[in-house]
């Protein structure tokens, strides 16, 4: 019984040791990849700028421990909670239009760190998340639908995620990062009545990384 409650301790304290918060924000360039039920895309469609938001949590996965923002874990889990805008617009010479929407997002990655020292931290992380439309809207000429109800877009998209971090350590337990990752949000439904819809988004982003333990 000692033995079991000794190991317990021990790996709850190796856990806890290297747990963090973080928050980012920054912004998503995003191109709508559109087609219709003869399976022809908009060439009228163009990039647009939005914004982005994540809170989340990060623990070790490896048997290093943190110590601190300068002492990271080799390999760590993250986990967070973000709030992402999909844009874009376009339209010809009789006619413009533009989407505006907003994503929930659950997310987790894993990421791996390929260089650190006193003062500065560069890794590389990947992994997915699951988003649904929180609101949207379409403007055409002088008009604004409501997106909400709009098969295409509402339901679960699943977004992997790839890309670099780096960090710069302004104390033991307070990091300042910075990142620049892609992005491609797919509807796990598939197409709606031979149309479909995915985002292709390249994501710049900085945050504040706190140690927890």
């Amino acid at each position: 019984m000692k033995k079991t409650i000794t190991t317990i301790f021990v790996f709850v304290s190796f856990y806890l040791s290297g747990q963090y918060a973080y928050f980012n924000t920054g912004n998503n360039m995003t191109n709508y990849d559109y087609k219709n039920s003869q399976g022809i895309t908009n060439g009228n469609l163009e990039s647009s700028n939005g914004s982005y938001f994540e809170i989340g949590y990060g623990i070790p996965l490896d048997n290093r421990r943190s110590g601190g923002s300068r002492g990271y874990s080799k390999l760590k889990l993250k986990t967070g909670l973000s709030l992402s805008q999909y844009n874009a617009t376009g339209g010809n010479t009789f006619d413009n239009y533009d989407w505006e929407t907003q994503y929930l997002g659950l997310r987790a990655h894993v990421e791996y760190i390929v260089l650190s020292n006193v003062n500065f931290t560069a890794s590389i992380d990947g992994g997915f998340g699951f988003e649904t439309l929180l609101s949207g809207n379409q403007k055409i000429g002088g008009s604004t639908y409501n997106l909400i109800e709009n098969d295409e877009f509402k339901g679960l998209f699943i977004s992997p995620k790839f890309g670099v971090n780096v960090i710069f350590n302004v104390s033991e337990a307070v990091g300042l990062s910075g990142g620049f990752h892609f992005m491609k949000s797919v509807r796990m439904k598939g197409a709606v009545n031979g149309e479909s819809l995915s985002f292709n988004t390249t994501q710049l982003n900085f945050g504040v990384i706190v140690q927890l333990y």
